[in-house]
């Protein structure tokens, strides 16, 4: 029996890639709120420095979160 069209080289296939591209994006906007919130909190002290470190954070937790899920 022949594998699925659905099938990746790599075994992955696509219904699991794309899972993993929604629950990153998800993860994304979710930190992206949360940047939001706090710039909005602490508007003075979140500088453009600041809102660069939160947003780099946010990047590599999403990632190491999406990469758990899957």
């Amino acid at each position: 029996m022949s594998q699925p069209c659905s099938v990746l080289c790599c075994g992955t296939t696509v219904r699991a890639a794309l899972t993993l591209s929604v629950v990153l994006l998800l993860l994304q906007l979710l930190g992206d709120i949360l940047i939001i919130v706090l710039a909005s909190h602490f508007a003075r002290d979140f500088t453009p420095a600041c809102q660069f470190a939160w947003q780099k954070l946010v990047g590599v937790v999403a990632h190491a979160l999406a990469r758990k899920y899957h």
